[in-house]
Order: C-alpha cells, then structure tokens, then sequence
C-alpha cells in the first residue's frame, strides 16, 4: 500500500496509490497515482496519474500525467467523444491531450 511504501520527510502530504510520494522531501503535497510524486521535491504541489511529477523540484505545481489523459486529434473530436449525448457530466470540466495543439485543452459538455 502506499502508506507501507512512503517514505516521506516532508509535512502535509496525501500519496494514495503504490509508491505515490515515495521519497517525497516537500510540505503540502497531494500525490495521487502509481508512483506519482516519486522523488518530490516541490512544495504545495497536486501531482495526478501514474509516474508523473517524478523528481519534480518546482513549487506550486499542479501536475498531470499526459498518459492519464485521453488523446484526441483535436477540438472538434474531442467534444464529439466527449458530450451530454455521450454520457459525459454536465457541469464538469474534461480535459485530453490535443494532438493538433500539442497541449492539453478541455472539453465543457452542456
């Protein structure tokens, strides 16, 4: 479990997930992921899905995984997959890895 794995030094932190915020060595972190914020070093930092923010050093960070996200080619697919008539949530935000942009972008169904 991540609590029998983490070895964190530093205060405040939630690691959920197999090695999340192993050898973590900042306050205020939330690591929530296989292995997610392995290595920490930057304080007040959210860090989402597997393996991201490994040996991240900068403060203040809200980290995501690009391979946690779903890829689509651009916005135009992306608010077909993802929509009201798709089952999507209305008043939700969902973001995905634009191909055309090459930057995560989002999706708001209404």
């Amino acid at each position: 479990s991540a609590a029998q794995e983490n070895t964190t030094r530093g205060e405040n932190v939630v690691a959920i997930g197999y090695g999340a915020g192993l050898s973590n060595d900042a306050n205020n972190v939330v690591a929530i992921g296989t292995d997610a914020g392995r290595s920490n070093y930057g304080r007040d930092t959210i860090i989402l899905g597997t393996n991201a923010g490994n040996t991240n050093q900068l403060d203040s960070q809200f980290i995501i995984s690009v391979s946690s996200l779903p890829v689509y080619a651009d916005n135009a697919a992306a608010t077909t997959a993802i929509s009201l008539a798709t089952n999507a949530s209305a008043g939700s935000v969902y973001l995905y890895y634009n191909t055309a942009l090459g930057a995560i972008s989002a999706v708001f169904p209404a």
